[in-house]
């Protein structure tokens, strides 16, 4: 079919720029010139854009994403990706996040090849447009972790270079720590209300189709992630944990987004 063939050719071809841009990032901390920075970025759009056209011709292939398998979802993953990187990029100029999203797109997209022979459908039980919704709400915000985790472990290396009082690569490029903060901070607050939207949507989704059908596994380790951004925002405005304490809190809580990803995968194989 020629919308499957396409759709991989702008698969790979994504990866390729999204390379191109992971290493005009690099050369950018190696080399501080703003004509690299300038290449990072265009290539880091350009790939995002050949990601953007691949997840069409997967729609037009599949007819829908209500039957979309590992790979697809994998897909989407690192759009979402790329996209809450370039927003946070534009919002607060931590370019830097375009090496980490670069970076991460190129990992999922792989990830996703790996399981592209798998031909199983993981949403093949959908009866409801509320329950895509769900599922693409818990993508965005898992996306938005992602990020912030991301900009948590810039702070860190900056913080870490700070008080070192030697002047490496990066900190030639990264931002003030209180602008890794915020950009982390902001990541997380835009993720935590979708991922609460999402986990009341799916909530009212089991009590209609499912009844008391409910795999408990799936339902605690969501929990368990709602409670980890939730303790993020409680400590940073009624502990008064930011900076270096909230940036920890922040690469923690993707253990339970890790956890709840792979216990949602499990579950859909059996």
């Amino acid at each position: 079919m020629i919308s499957e063939q396409l759709s991989l050719l702008f698969f790979w071809l994504a990866i390729a720029v999204y390379i191109c841009s992971f290493i005009f990032y690099m050369a950018k901390i190696k080399l501080p010139s703003w004509s690299y920075l300038h290449w990072a970025t265009a290539f880091l759009v350009g790939g995002l854009i050949s990601n953007t056209i691949s997840l069409l011709f997967r729609y037009l292939v599949l007819g829908g994403f209500s039957g979309a398998g590992f790979f697809e979802i994998f897909l989407i993953i690192s759009w979402f990706v790329v996209v809450e990187a370039l927003v946070v990029e534009v919002w607060s100029k931590v370019r830097i996040l375009g090496l980490y999203a670069s970076l991460l797109a190129i990992v999922l997209l792989l990830a996703g090849w790996s399981r592209y022979t798998v031909p199983r459908h993981i949403f093949q039980n959908i009866k409801s447009i509320w329950v895509l919704v769900h599922v693409v709400l818990i993508v965005i915000a898992y996306s938005a972790f992602f990020v912030a985790a991301g900009a948590a472990v810039f702070y860190l290396l900056q913080e870490r270079q700070l008080k070192s009082k030697k002047l490496g690569a990066l900190q030639r490029f990264l931002p003030s720590l209180e602008v890794l903060d915020e950009a982390a901070y902001r990541s997380i607050v835009s993720g935590f209300i979708i991922f609460t939207i999402a986990i009341a949507l799916g909530f009212g989704a089991a009590l209609q189709f499912w009844k008391l059908k409910w795999d408990v596994n799936i339902v605690v380790a969501s929990l368990a992630t709602w409670l980890m951004y939730l303790f993020y925002l409680f400590s940073r405005f009624k502990i008064g944990w930011v900076g270096k304490k909230s940036s920890y809190v922040a690469i923690a809580g993707l253990i339970p987004v890790a956890l709840t990803s792979l216990i949602t995968l499990l579950t859909k194989l059996q």
